[in-house]
């Protein structure tokens, strides 16, 4: 099932880039996800980053046919391989989101796009295809994990858009 969301930063892309790769700002960004439990990893790879997040979600509010089968939490790993900008300025970045002990995962990239009067705004743009592995009822859980995965997006955008607002 694709993911795709996009929206836009008010300031360059070196500040968001900047925020991107501040641990203050990811672990605002797993706060606000609401996760129970998180961890971040930050290190530089080349002209980029690795940013790795660990969270560990409550399923408290999952359908039951699906709560039965994964228990009370979620551990998820989202890892954003960040490289050098291009010589416009865009940085890609390959994305991964993987729950541990379920066969569903996220893969996909993040762009991030100067733009605006002078690069003072930052495209965002998250491309993904989320597949769950399970015969016969893979879609349905596609289906159910999708708008937890768009929430996340939306709020990472919006916790975005507080820091940079300080």
């Amino acid at each position: 099932m694709k993911i795709e969301e996009k929206w836009v930063y008010p300031a360059s892309d070196d500040a968001v880039y900047a925020m991107i790769v501040d641990p203050a700002f990811q672990e605002a960004k797993c706060v606000a996800t609401k996760a129970v439990e998180h961890s971040v990893e930050i290190e530089p790879d080349g002209g980029g980053h690795t940013v790795v997040t660990h969270r560990t979600m409550s399923t408290a509010s999952f359908p039951s046919q699906f709560k039965s089968m994964i228990g009370d939490s979620l551990k998820i790993t989202e890892t954003q391989a960040w490289g050098a900008p291009d010589a416009d300025g865009v940085r890609e970045a390959q994305l991964s989101v993987v729950i541990a002990g379920v066969p569903i995962a996220l893969t996909g990239t993040i762009t991030a796009t100067p733009s605006g009067t002078r690069g003072k705004d930052t495209v965002m743009d998250v491309a993904g295809d989320l597949k769950a592995r399970i015969p016969l009822i893979g879609g349905k859980i596609e289906q159910a994990a999708a708008p937890a995965i768009v929430s996340a997006v939306r709020s990472e955008a919006e916790t975005g858009k507080e820091y940079l607002a300080r």
